[in-house]
C-alpha cells in the first residue's frame, strides 16, 4: 500500500512538471512570436532588444525542453536579428522576423499537450 501511495505521489509530481513546462514554453515562444510580429511591423529598435533579451533571458532554461538543433537554429536567426538594421534591409529584416515567429510557432507547437503534440 505504501509503494503504492509513493508511486501515485511521483506520478503527480512527474505530471506537474511536464504541465508547467510546457506551459512556460509555450509562454515564452508566444510572447517572443508576438514582439516578432510587433518588430515586423515597426522596425523599432526598442522591440528587437525586447526579442533580443527575452530569447537571452529564456534560453538555459528552454534548452532543457528543446532539442540542441531546434536551439541553436533560433540561436542562429536571433544573432541575425542582432546584426541587422531593419532600416537599411527591410525586406530582409522582414524575412528574419518571420523565420523567427514560424520557429517559435513551431517549437510551441512541439508542447502543446494534445494528440497532435504528442505525435
Amino acid at each position: 500500500m505504501k509503494s503504492l501511495v509513493g508511486a501515485i505521489i511521483i506520478f503527480v509530481i512527474l505530471s506537474a512538471l511536464v504541465v508547467t513546462n510546457a506551459l512556460y514554453v509555450n509562454n515564452i515562444m508566444e510572447n517572443i512570436s508576438e514582439l516578432v510580429f510587433e518588430l515586423e511591423t515597426s522596425g523599432s529598435e526598442e522591440k528587437k532588444n525586447a526579442v533580443i533579451d527575452m530569447w537571452t533571458d529564456n534560453r538555459k532554461l528552454l534548452s532543457l525542453s528543446i532539442e540542441a538543433d531546434e536551439l541553436e537554429r533560433m540561436n542562429d536567426l536571433i544573432e541575425d536579428l542582432r546584426s541587422t538594421d531593419p532600416h537599411n534591409t527591410f525586406s530582409e529584416f522582414q524575412k528574419l522576423c518571420r523565420l523567427i515567429s514560424e520557429l517559435a510557432t513551431e517549437l510551441s507547437k512541439y508542447e502543446k499537450l494534445s494528440i497532435e503534440g504528442i505525435l
